[in-house]
């Protein structure tokens, strides 16, 4: 009866190691089909991502060889896809567009690569507000959009001109350097802005943008005072001139674009304010690209050198507006 006893305990005992190496094998692999799954994500996510960007530079690198080699209109970057839009007679355009471009008001287009869908634009720098010009007309227009005052606009401009200029001499409602010494801020580089994101270091100017956060975008470093009326964005055209904003709206749809002073005008009427030599119509040499395809972007400024050698130079962007003019390696993020 012993013996029967001891084999029963003992078979008993078999049986519950064996369901203890069961349920630790079954454990295991969980485990290792959990691992497995994770790391199997993991891996798609990343040929994704990689896809994903490898799409980003490829549109990148196209829109910078149209920039460097094709026409620029009224209406933006020509895409040469057009032929009877490149002809030329004694070396003059027979038409003042392509039918072909791609718009340089950084209006926003949609391209599937491979499967791959990748939102891009083009922006012509002279069409944003210069923050580096002598000349404040289109700055203070700007700052008057955003329901500025005259008095305030005035301590604004004083503040960014002892910024950048080269003296110490403060003028009247402006901070030098021993001001921002005291308040234990960065001081002045005595030079003109080489970011746009330096406007948050100077006095007034970062209660400004940190109120409204959409105006960083507005700026541009350009040294002209003359804006490119076709490559002002939509949204900034709709702040400076809302009354005229549909009109221009439904013109850029239908790919008419404004060509003389007298289409500016009649396109909008308050532009009788602004004296003739600060408007331009056509893109020049500088033009801000931006690619994004689901979580990869890039910003970058191509700048066209004519008759230089590289024939253009690449920025990067840190955002959609800060611009690091002493590099030319490229920052994806």
């Amino acid at each position: 009866m012993n013996h029967f006893k001891s084999s029963r305990h003992q078979q008993g005992a078999a049986l519950l190691s064996a369901l203890v190496v069961s349920v630790i094998l079954v454990l295991l692999v969980s485990v290792t089909s959990s691992l497995m799954e994770s790391r199997i994500r993991l891996a798609e996510m990343s040929l994704t991502q990689f896809n994903n960007q490898t799409k980003v530079h490829q549109k990148e690198q196209e829109l910078t060889y149209l920039i460097a080699t094709q026409r620029i209109t009224f209406a933006g970057v020509a895409t040469g896809k057009n032929s009877d839009g490149q002809a030329r007679i004694d070396g003059r355009w027979l038409s003042p567009l392509t039918g072909d471009e791609i718009r340089a008001d950084g209006f926003e287009y949609k391209e599937t690569l491979d499967e791959v869908e990748v939102t891009y634009s083009i922006q012509a720098e002279n069409g944003l507000i210069p923050v580096n010009t002598s000349e404040g007309v289109w700055r203070k227009l700007w700052l008057n959009a955003y329901g500025l005052n005259d008095a305030y606009i005035s301590i604004l401009e004083d503040t960014l001109i002892d910024y950048a200029d080269p003296d110490e001499w403060s003028r009247a409602a402006g901070a030098e350097h021993a001001t921002y010494i005291r308040e234990g801020r960065t001081p002045p580089s005595n030079y003109l802005l080489q970011s746009c994101s330096e406007l948050m270091n100077i006095f007034q100017w970062r209660t400004l943008l940190q109120n409204n956060p959409n105006m960083a975008a507005d700026c541009s470093l350009s040294r002209s005072a003359r804006v490119n009326l076709n490559a002002i964005p939509l949204r900034l055209w709709k702040t400076i001139w809302p009354n005229s904003y549909d009109a221009i709206l439904q013109a850029r749809a239908a790919g008419q674009w404004i060509t003389n002073e007298s289409q500016a005008l009649s396109a909008s009427p308050n532009l009788i304010r602004l004296p003739p030599v600060y408007l331009y119509f056509k893109g020049l040499h500088s033009f801000i690209i931006n690619v994004e395809s689901d979580g990869v972007s890039s910003t970058t400024k191509i700048v066209n050198q004519r008759g230089l050698l590289p024939p253009f130079k690449t920025f990067p962007f840190d955002s959609a507006y800060e611009l690091a003019d002493n590099t030319s390696e490229k920052v994806y993020k």
